[in-house]
């Protein structure tokens, strides 16, 4: 786990972090926070670029529901990743902390892709507190489909709140 996410659950309140510990401690804990690659996957035959390609059609379709209607979204063709940008009055912080009670995490934050090469690496995790960042590399089509729908269900809890 990142060393910023697990100082965020350790910083919970007490309630809060059991809540989260529970999903850590049965494995079902998902953490789209993880490394952001920008490029072609080079190793095709083992299924890297395939399953990029699934969680990019995965993501795409779980786009169209309805608690992603407020969202702007962008699926980077050439990452394994998806930056959002939060309606207005919610922070990417508040939802992170409310997507970690329903036990999965996201990069608070935008991913600043710059020319490889030039001074150090080709992408910078910048935060951000209207913009989160989902990082799916390296999970299945069905943790892609689980943690995202536990992020739109927090999300819909923020945003019913806002509705008149």
């Amino acid at each position: 786990m990142e060393l910023w996410l697990g100082e965020m659950i350790r910083s919970l309140p007490a309630g809060l972090k059991n809540e989260v510990d529970g999903y850590l401690d049965e494995g079902t804990f998902i953490s789209f926070a993880g490394q952001v690659t920008v490029g072609e996957a080079s190793d095709s035959e083992n299924g890297i670029e395939q399953k990029g390609r699934a969680g990019k059609e995965a993501i795409q379709d779980l786009l169209k529901q309805p608690a992603w209607k407020e969202t702007e979204w962008r699926v980077h063709e050439n990452g394994n990743y998806v930056t959002f940008v939060l309606p207005p009055g919610l922070h990417a912080e508040s939802l992170l902390r409310a997507s970690l009670l329903k036990g999965t995490a996201f990069w608070p934050g935008s991913v600043l892709e710059k020319d490889e090469g030039k001074d150090g690496p080709a992408i910078e995790l910048v935060r951000d507190p209207e913009v989160f960042t989902v990082v799916f590399g390296g999970h299945d089509e069905k943790a892609i489909r689980t943690g995202m729908d536990r992020i739109a269900e927090a999300l819909s809890e923020f945003t019913a709140r806002f509705e008149c």
